[in-house]
């Protein structure tokens, strides 16, 4: 890969690449996995599972911020960004940045946040780095002996010795776990830090406090409240009106000519009344953006949503799955009732104690706690 290409040689790369990926994927049994879910993986192996198998996935804040730090990168005319896949590794995934320095290819990859105590590079990001390089290096052929990790909170460059054997052999562990994860029905238990938690997109999601108290006998559950969306709600109400995609923009076409772009990532929603056309390249970026589409008539009759991801299979597996032990289906049912039973206790002693011409409220009240009493031996 020299500094310098002619335009048919950058060409050339451009389709040789393409076609790499192409049939990497239609030459495998199973899907390669994404290098970022590597990252995942290493960071989390619940949020691995979140975002790989059930397909949730939620941008906050965060995320926003480290896209607009890749947005603007300086290319130069010896930095490439790659989308690099291998059959043989069964990975695919798009480089930050790649240079060539003293004649030596090394991977760059960059992130918002801090480095490890200021000298090192965290595991997930180390793992990521790795991986790129043995892409990377399969791809053109010539070895990839140093990657680094730009870290934009401290302004820290941190450097990563590659060496090939040992860099594939953790690699390789990391997919294979990564591939035992795809083909089971559980989520795996939370075992990270609760610092960690606290900085994950999929917090509101996974619901980590809940699976501690639960599995770890804590007595005080740490609350871990979703971010606030700033994004928008979009009602498209003016019949005749398209949507198109342009880049990151949604644009609405107005039947008078005139025409407003959307920033995708101000977006939440958009909720489309009557006649209004909505493209497939459209639908296309609101899915993979976690961008809602709901559809409703002209009157307001709701005809129906966009819902990105995999629509739950896994939970429906779970479900299916806990609905064969007849133990477990006889307890949720007596549950079921009595919580029914208990809400309708409430409300005729609540009627009871408004209603001053009722003589009889303590009795009432007497027959209620005696019910109760029934019930709680139910079960």
């Amino acid at each position: 890969m020299p500094i310098k290409k002619t335009k048919n040689e950058d060409v050339a790369e451009s389709r040789d690449v393409f076609q790499s990926h192409h049939l990497a994927e239609k030459t495998t049994d199973e899907p390669l996995i994404r290098v970022m879910a590597l990252h995942a993986l290493a960071y989390c192996e619940r949020l691995f599972y979140l975002e790989e198998v059930e397909e949730i996935r939620v941008a906050d804040a965060n995320v926003y911020a480290g896209r607009r730090i890749h947005e603007k990168l300086d290319k130069g005319p010896d930095i490439y960004t790659l989308e690099l896949a291998s059959a043989r590794l069964g990975l695919r995934g798009k480089v930050d940045c790649v240079r060539r320095q003293s004649g030596q290819l090394v991977v760059y990859e960059h992130k918002k946040g801090r480095s490890k105590k200021g000298k090192e590079a965290w595991p997930s990001d180390r793992l990521q780095a790795l991986a790129y390089s043995l892409l990377l290096a399969e791809h053109t052929g010539e070895s990839v002996d140093e990657a680094r990790i730009r870290y934009h909170a401290d302004r820290k460059p941190i450097k990563i010795p590659v060496c090939s054997e040992e860099a594939e052999r953790e690699v390789q562990s990391a997919a294979a776990r990564a591939k035992e994860l795809r083909d089971t029905l559980e989520r795996p238990p939370v075992t990270v830090s609760e610092g960690q938690c606290r900085t994950c997109s999929l917090a509101p999601v996974c619901l980590p406090e809940k699976e501690r108290f639960v599995h770890m006998g804590k007595t005080k559950p740490q609350r871990l409240f979703p971010p606030e969306d700033d994004r928008r709600v979009i009602h498209v109400v003016e019949q005749g009106c398209s949507i198109r995609k342009n880049g990151d923009q949604l644009i609405v076409y107005f039947p008078d000519g005139n025409k407003k772009p959307l920033p995708g990532m101000a977006i939440a929603s958009l909720v489309l009344h009557g006649n209004i056309q909505i493209s497939t390249q459209s639908i296309h970026f609101c899915a993979a953006n976690d961008i809602g589409v709901h559809w409703l008539s002209f009157g307001g009759h709701y005809v129906g949503a966009l819902s990105p991801g995999s629509g739950g299979v896994q939970r429906r597996n779970r479900q299916y799955q806990a609905f064969q032990n007849s133990l477990f289906r006889t307890q949720l049912a007596l549950r079921l009732a009595k919580a029914k039973v208990e809400n309708q206790l409430k409300y005729i002693l609540r009627s009871v104690r408004s209603r001053k011409e009722i003589n009889d409220a303590q009795e009432v009240e007497k027959k209620i706690s005696g019910m109760r009493i029934e019930i709680q031996g139910l079960g």
